[in-house]
């Protein structure tokens, strides 16, 4: 999972710092749910609504968070929609999800997400539907709007190459649980926590790749993480990694791991990381 930069004003500190979100009631979640906090979805086609044109449905947190008349939300929306690569001369606002293809989908899912401005943007594989072209374009649309709407960006991901050129800061997590968080550059030069290891020892070579299946075509192999993923009611009192982990020992088993200070702002939870 990776992190763009933090924004750092009085407003956002007062209320998000100290908060437990968990503990707020429904109430004041829905006024913060699309409106200070947005999602974008993975799959577009579940996220939209198959039965509502798409103005409407951009329009929609405008009339339910801004108070703005239905017309004043459809204008304001359809210069979102705009600015998210669907001009209004191309593309009508009266069309359905299904009328549109992936990538238009998924630029109405950023347009609803961005739609209130809000400080924090969470992208859940947001180009896993998406053909390798339009990933990239979907990606280096989200940067662009987060920077210049000065918003958050929390990305969700398991493609390394992502985390790397889109966020700042990283959290490695595995069960639930952060093994291992830092600066993006500095996780990535100095893999600590036996999963970031096994996380980028499992990208394959192309280049060596090739050279080694033309050499030994039956032999070659993918380098793995021996073992499963533990179930979220597996969870153990000692390290979830253990089962899977080389390095293991027996506090591994029966201790939770505190975080460790690798470098500044670098740390791991590990009771006997990488050298």
């Amino acid at each position: 999972m990776g992190i763009s930069p933090v924004r750092y004003d009085r407003e956002w500190r007062s209320l998000w710092f100290g908060n437990n979100l968990l503990n707020l009631p429904e109430k004041e979640l829905c006024k913060i749910r699309g409106n200070r906090i947005s999602m974008v979805f993975q799959e577009p086609m579940s996220a939209l609504n198959p039965v509502q044109p798409i103005g409407f449905q951009v329009a929609e947190s405008l009339i339910l968070h801004k108070n703005l008349s239905r017309h004043q939300a459809q204008r304001q929306a359809s210069k979102v929609l705009d600015r998210v690569g669907l001009p209004a001369k191309k593309i009508s606002r009266s069309l359905y999800p299904h009328q549109l293809s992936g990538g238009q989908r998924q630029r109405v899912v950023i347009a609803i997400a961005m739609v209130c401005e809000p400080e924090l943007i969470i992208a859940d594989e947001p180009t896993t539907a998406l053909d390798v072209t339009i990933q990239e374009q979907i990606l280096a649309l989200i940067s662009e709007l987060v920077i210049e709407e000065n918003m958050t960006l929390m990305l969700i991901t398991h493609d390394l190459g992502v985390v790397a050129e889109n966020t700042d800061q990283m959290l490695v997590m595995y069960a639930g649980r952060i093994v291992e968080k830092g600066p993006t550059n500095k996780v990535f030069e100095h893999l600590v926590h036996p999963y970031t290891r096994g996380l980028f020892a499992s990208i394959p070579d192309t280049e060596k790749s090739a050279n080694d299946l033309s050499r030994h075509p039956k032999n070659r192999r993918l380098s793995t993480i021996p073992g499963r993923v533990p179930e979220f009611w597996e969870r153990t009192k000692g390290c979830s990694f253990a089962d899977r982990c080389s390095r293991a020992q027996a506090k591994c088993f029966s201790e939770l791991p505190d975080e460790t200070r690798i470098s500044n702002g670098h740390s791991v939870a590990c009771f006997f990381p990488w050298e």
